[in-house]
């Protein structure tokens, strides 16, 4: 009985603040998902009290699970061969290139900060590719003890709230610049950490700015099936006479690559009548919605000032020199 209270508490916290979002955002015009994201951050000292916590979690994260995936599998419907255009063959390069160059960069900078290598390919990797979901997946297939749960878990959070701060303050850093609309939103999505953070700050130029951003992030998350087979062969070690653990690269790509990549394919293809997409965007608007109240509601940025030095600067310096790298290769191939 407690569990299911905890489910529908949790929840109902989630529809409220999304349905709040949406009125304050008709009111003002602002766009819902920001004004939710702010929204929804002030509750986080409330939730994040253990008697409190324990009651909304689950419901939390059952809006952060399979709602999330599929609204973000259905923003693939919003995608058009113009959008597409923007992918042009050097901007995936460019794109590409920042993967090996954010963890190289994370490399030379461990020299001073003294982590082991190790720790900071994990912190390169998950600042160019897709922040705690690469953290994850490339530490789970290290012998047990080879990186300690307390440096993953600084991590972690490190990698996730500088993601929520890029989330906030990219858009205004890339208007200040003047880029428009559909190349901001591919500068978010070829910068900012975590998928969710990519699609909210996407919303800040637009229902298309979404799309853009998530297409632009999925060619990241898509390399994390490379970069785990080079991980692998780095850094997997295994006791001598145990049996070998096999690694399979493409579980770790999460379901909602396939699910945009499939929504791409259909939307191209013209077979979908209009009145058929425009219904699965409005589930998607709501789906994604949901999902940023539940990032926001456990969004906590003081967590960062609870982690190691250590964590913060690797992190800062590559998310600085990755929003650096995008920005002036953009600037250059758009002159």
């Amino acid at each position: 009985m407690n569990s299911t209270r905890a489910y529908w508490l949790g929840l109902a916290l989630t529809v409220g603040i999304a349905a709040f979002g949406v009125v304050i955002a008709r009111w003002t015009g602002y766009s819902a998902v920001l004004v939710t994201l702010a929204f929804g951050m002030i509750f986080n000292p409330l939730v994040e009290r253990p008697g409190m916590a324990a009651k909304v979690e689950s419901g939390l994260q059952v809006s952060l699970g399979l709602p999330f995936q599929i609204g973000t599998s259905l923003l693939g419907l919003r995608i058009t061969s113009d959008m597409l255009g923007l992918m042009s063959p050097a901007v995936i390069i460019l794109i590409l290139s920042s993967i090996g160059l954010t963890v190289a960069v994370s490399v030379i900078v461990n020299r001073c900060v003294r982590w082991s290598n190790l720790e900071a390919v994990l912190t390169g990797c998950a600042v160019a590719i897709c922040g705690a979901s690469a953290l994850m997946a490339l530490s789970s297939v290290l012998r047990p003890g080879r990186i300690t749960q307390e440096k993953l878990i600084a991590l972690i959070v490190t990698v996730i709230g500088f993601s929520a701060v890029a989330m906030i303050t990219y858009p205004f850093v890339v208007r200040w610049i003047g880029f428009d609309d559909a190349t901001g939103a591919l500068i978010m999505g070829a910068t900012i950490h975590q998928i969710s953070q990519v699609v909210g700050a996407g919303a800040f130029f637009g229902e298309d700015g979404m799309a853009i951003a998530t297409m632009s992030k999925m060619l990241r998350v898509v390399c994390l099936v490379p970069v785990t087979i080079i991980f692998v062969c780095m850094y997997a070690k295994f006791e001598e006479g145990a049996e070998r653990r096999r690694i399979h690269p493409m579980k770790s790509i999460p379901l909602f690559v396939y699910g945009f990549l499939l929504c791409l394919s259909i939307n191209l293809s013209g077979l979908v009548p209009e009145s058929i997409t425009s219904t699965l965007l409005s589930l998607s608007n709501v789906l994604i919605l949901l999902a940023v109240a539940a990032i926001s509601v456990k969004t906590n940025l003081r967590a960062l000032f609870g982690v190691g030095w250590k964590a913060i600067v690797l992190v800062a310096i590559d998310s600085l020199f990755l929003l650096g790298w995008v920005v002036v290769g953009l600037v250059v191939l758009l002159d």
